[in-house]
């Protein structure tokens, strides 16, 4: 998840500083792929995809084969102090935690 939304926050820096010509580079391939499916469930893929207009390209790299800008992000991406993005529960987690507290309420009755 948290390559998608180094993808999302690319997206925004460019439309802030409204940039001309843009490549996002990743080495995330699952991340590029899930942006091209048709079918797209989570909101944040539908947000990016909306997004995505004729000035961004996206590409993929291979991980690890000395691209100096994808290592320089590799490195950065260690640094857990850096990244502070707040997640929405997904679906499956809300339906559970649903199923939980209906069960502990008829246990308590």
């Amino acid at each position: 998840m948290t390559e998608i939304i180094a993808i999302k926050e690319a997206i925004e820096y460019t439309h802030e500083r409204n940039l001309r010509k843009v490549k996002i580079i990743a080495d995330f391939r699952s991340a590029l792929m899930s942006l091209k499916s048709p079918l797209v469930k989570r909101q944040i893929l539908k947000h990016i995809k909306e997004s995505i207009d004729d000035i961004i390209e996206l590409h993929w790299v291979r991980a690890h084969h000395g691209q100096l800008g994808n290592e320089r992000a590799d490195e950065l991406a260690t640094v857990k102090d850096m990244i502070d993005c707040p997640f929405n529960r997904s679906c499956v987690q809300l339906r559970n935690d649903a199923k939980r507290s209906i069960i502990l309420k008829w246990k308590e009755r």
